[in-house]
């Protein structure tokens, strides 16, 4: 990997303030009223670099973002790839806070500030230490409440260690939480490139729909049986869109996710760009049925891509679509070529999600494992015009009993 710096992308953004006391008034109290101007830690955009661990303590525990360079993860999501522009951003916010005027030093009312130490019963600050190799402390604060001055962004906050407090202007946009360092972007999938989905449920029924071209705006459900109806074609293109925007709420280890056994059911996308994604859904461990004995959907889930360029399907002519390009320009044509690789960004998409298991959002993992009686109705059974039939009879025309819904389409 070609590394970029931090202290280049940073240095427009690095600028010198000299320290400039401007005034002292008043006798010594717990709040000093001293103007200031200056880093709340000089020389610190010179050594950023030299960051390896940026260490968060909200007040409910301890987590870190570990790497160097552009590459950085989150341990306490099995290792997941960190936001590399969170990470720099979090890093030249830090080295960029000024100093603009001293607060109180008293102990005691740090909490007023929101600056007392995390785990406090009031006013509890977030302590963020930026560490390099081995542990080493290269500068921790702690960061207070966010206090609104002059249109910019002023929060109060002081050097762990200390007792001084300061209102400080800057952004200070740091995740409180190990998913706020995370992108839940897994991919997208355009809506027109899905050819065919097929969901296959553990106890062997089976989904599928399809459309035959590009330029199909409906799927057609596959096995429907006779008299049946959609619900709403809506659902059936809601379906095949599900790939749209693939993002996840929470994610864990292959071998850390609270699941067990063969999953409960396996999504399969293929697309006309001869891609295919399948997705395995499993139920929490801990998931019960409500009152009505119905489970959860089930919201664990991996992923497997693959791309075969011989499935691929070349997109139909498109006359206006020629003429713009025609009337583009060397830029826009260079920009069009580069990013047509699919080999890679298949490669990137197994990259980022091989080794995880994802939870879904409740929403999603339902589209995901849709069965056919969400799918169709079926005709209300007839009823005979002689009125109700014996006792232990069925009425004339009703056959007995309302036709029932296929275990397993083949």
């Amino acid at each position: 990997m070609k590394t970029r710096t931090l202290i280049i992308l940073a240095g427009a953004t690095a600028v010198v303030v000299a320290a400039a006391v401007v005034a002292v008034t008043g006798r010594e109290s717990a709040v000093k009223r001293t103007t200031v101007e200056a880093k709340l830690f000089p020389g610190l955009i010179d050594r950023i670099n030299d960051v390896r661990v940026i260490e968060v303590v909200p007040g409910d525990g301890t987590f870190r973002v570990t790497g160097e360079g552009e590459t950085w993860t989150v341990p306490a999501k099995a290792d997941f790839p960190a936001r590399f522009d969170k990470v720099k951003e979090a890093l030249i916010d830090v080295a960029d806070l000024n100093t603009v005027e001293a607060k109180t030093d008293d102990a005691e009312r740090l909490s007023a500030l929101g600056l007392a130490d995390p785990g406090s019963d009031k006013g509890a600050g977030m302590i963020v230490r930026l560490l390099g190799a081995d542990d080493k402390p290269i500068a921790a604060l702690v960061m207070g409440e966010a206090a609104r001055q002059r249109g910019q962004d002023h929060y109060y906050v002081r050097r762990e260690g200390e007792n001084q407090s300061w209102l400080a202007r800057g952004k200070l946009d740091i995740g409180k939480a190990p998913k706020d360092w995370i992108d839940s972007l897994l991919f997208k999938v355009p809506d027109d490139e899905v050819r065919r989905v097929v969901i296959r449920h553990d106890d062997g029924q089976t989904v599928e729909l399809s459309r035959d071209t590009r330029d199909d705006k409906a799927f057609l459900l596959a096995n429907m049986p006779e008299g049946a109806e959609l619900t709403s074609p809506l659902t059936l293109d809601n379906l095949g869109r599900a790939l749209s925007v693939m993002r996840f709420e929470d994610v864990t280890g292959v071998g850390s996710a609270p699941i067990s056994g063969d999953p409960v059911a396996v999504t399969e996308f293929d697309t006309f760009g001869g891609r295919t994604y399948t997705v395995s859904l499993w139920r929490d461990t801990g998931a019960k049925p409500d009152d009505k004995g119905v489970l959860p959907p089930p919201v664990w889930a991996r992923f497997q891509v693959a791309y075969d360029p011989a499935a691929a399907v070349a997109p139909a002519p498109d006359a206006d679509k020629a003429d713009k390009a025609d009337a583009a320009s060397d830029t826009d044509g260079d920009k069009a070529e580069a990013k047509a690789d699919p080999a890679a960004e298949v490669a990137a998409i197994v990259a980022r999600t091989k080794d995880w298991t994802f939870k879904l959002a409740d929403y999603k993992a339902e589209q995901l494992s849709l069965r056919m009686d969400k799918l169709i109705k079926m005709p209300e059974p007839a009823t005979g015009d002689a009125g109700a039939a014996p006792t232990g009879q069925a009425p004339d025309g009703a056959g007995g009993a309302a036709p029932e819904m296929p275990a397993a389409n083949q």
